[in-house]
């Protein structure tokens, strides 16, 4: 099962360090994938959960493409990544499921799951109820309590 951290989150939640390139990269150098929010904004791209926060480049997301998963966090996002197809993005809000660009399911807990399917877990409880679902994976603030 891939484990994927949420935020570049590995012990919990951190609104301090998630969604930064720091945080990112220091996932990626130990080989986990990260979940990543990204808005478009004035022309740019910018990290940030409930805001554009951080500005990040297009390049860094292009060499990293195949270990992030872009959550679109504004329809002006969605529509910049339409051009950028080697990227896993997607956007949803509320929704159950939502279909990455990658066709992955990314799915929210206590949902039918499927192979494709990623779980979205928003607590340690959950990840751990989740851990050994049939699916392709979850996404976590908790990676480091499930890593070997």
């Amino acid at each position: 099962m891939l484990i994927i951290s949420h935020r570049a989150n590995l012990n919990g939640p951190d609104e301090f360090l998630e969604n930064t390139v720091e945080a990112i990269n220091f996932c990626l150098a130990k080989n986990i994938q990260v979940e990543i929010d990204v808005w478009y904004h004035h022309n740019g791209l910018f990290l940030g959960h409930d805001y554009p926060k951080s500005p990040i480049n297009i390049e860094f997301i292009k060499e990293n493409y195949s270990m992030l998963w872009v959550h679109c966090k504004n329809f002006e996002a969605l529509n910049y990544f339409l051009d950028h197809k080697e990227v896993n993005f997607f956007w949803h809000e509320n929704d159950k499921f939502t279909l990455t660009s990658k066709n992955f399911i990314w799915t929210f807990p206590d949902q039918v799951v499927a192979e494709k399917s990623i779980i979205v877990c928003q607590s340690l409880e959950q990840t751990e109820k989740y851990f050994t679902a049939d699916c392709w994976g979850i996404c976590t603030d908790y990676v480091n309590q499930f890593l070997d």
